[in-house]
């Protein structure tokens, strides 16, 4: 999902630049916003009005945006639907307020996912506050609400669909002197179409690559320890407590080393490896038991949401005896360094987890 969200943020931008370099005349439906715009204007007057449409807006936009997240168990539709709402307004409303709504629109998006851990009571209460801050904000500055001129007609849910839509356009329309939204100054006329029109979207594109890198860690550089990416889990299951005893049991029944490590396979990582260092049937069955088990999907899917996948590096996987405190220069000591594990950083998109199970006590 978030490689084919990135390409799509990719291509849908690729193709609004082409647009930018065209000569483009002012459409209807810029008309139409610049006719919706005076009429929502005689609303919002009052510049404190004007000020805390800024915070109460984004507010309630947020808390629905957060609860999508919560109920899909993921940010794709959001951040698809952001990038689509942003592009859709491109003919629409003047470059500086599409500028102003895409920033807005894609900061919103990416800090959705960071609420959306939050209760469903304190969704609604957020939720609560941007809604009813908005009514008191004409409350108290004594203007009525755009929501009133219309709610008495006919098409009141046209009407409202529409407000809906253009809300975060008209409310940053609102901060600027009456006929001063749309850049239309003669002199620079050709520098705003081709400028604004092209580097008004970056800011999204800069958020939305920052989701990536500081949520979920794709694309960080691998001397990047992030350690609220670290998952912890305990196997309480009956099948899994009986696999963990009996993968103990056999290799203790092999007498380990008390000199140094002792290493068996998974799977041979080489045609040469001894027979002796690989896991025999049963321990192996036990061992594939587990890394397939429904506790550890879990954990990283509740961590990082349902539409990730999951696989396992067979090729990596070891029951492993470490070496008595007292010998030193082994391989022990390598989960206490930083190192890096395989080529996986170099992917994008996707990540290798470490994972270690005890079979004792840990001290």
């Amino acid at each position: 999902m978030k490689l084919i969200f990135f390409l799509a943020t990719v291509v849908a931008c690729s193709g609004y630049l082409v647009y930018a370099l065209t000569e483009v005349q002012p459409t209807a439906a810029l008309t139409h916003f610049t006719e919706l715009s005076a009429k929502f204007r005689k609303f919002h007057q009052d510049p404190t009005n004007v000020f805390l449409h800024l915070l109460t807006t984004p507010l309630g936009i947020l808390s629905v945006l957060s609860l999508v997240n919560k109920v899909s168990k993921g940010s794709g539709i959001v951040m698809l639907t952001t990038v689509v709402y942003c592009i859709s307004l491109v003919d629409k409303v003047p470059e500086n307020i599409l500028a102003q709504t895409s920033l807005m629109a894609g900061a919103l998006a990416v800090a959705s996912t960071l609420v959306q851990h939050l209760g469903w009571m304190m969704h609604l209460a957020i939720f609560l506050v941007g809604y009813v801050g908005q009514e008191a904000a004409h409350y108290f500055t004594g203007e009525a609400t755009f929501q009133s001129s219309y709610q008495q007609q006919s098409d009141f849910l046209s009407l409202l669909s529409e407000h809906t839509y253009y809300l975060l356009p008209l409310v940053f329309d609102s901060t600027y002197p009456e006929g001063s939204g749309q850049l239309a100054s003669a002199e620079a006329e050709w520098v705003s179409l081709l400028a604004s029109r092209v580097y008004h979207l970056l800011p999204l594109v800069v958020v939305l690559a920052m989701h990536f890198v500081s949520k979920d860690g794709a694309l960080t550089f691998p001397w990047q320890f992030q350690r609220s990416r670290v998952i912890m889990v305990k196997l309480t299951e009956p099948q899994d407590v009986a696999d963990l005893a009996a993968i103990r049991s056999w290799a203790m029944s092999k007498g380990p080393s008390k000199a140094t490590s002792t290493h068996w396979w998974y799977q041979a990582p080489a045609p040469t490896t001894p027979k002796e260092n690989c896991l025999e049937p049963e321990p192996k069955a036990a061992f594939h038991r587990i890394a397939t088990c429904d506790t550890i999907n879990n954990a990283f899917r509740n961590r990082f949401g349902a539409n990730w996948c999951i696989d396992v590096i067979w090729g990596m996987n070891e029951v492993y005896v470490s070496s008595p405190p007292t010998v030193k220069n082994t391989s022990d000591e390598v989960f206490y360094t930083r190192h890096i594990d395989g080529p996986y950083y170099f992917v994008p998109f996707a990540s290798c987890f470490r994972m270690i199970i005890g079979l004792d006590e840990n001290e």
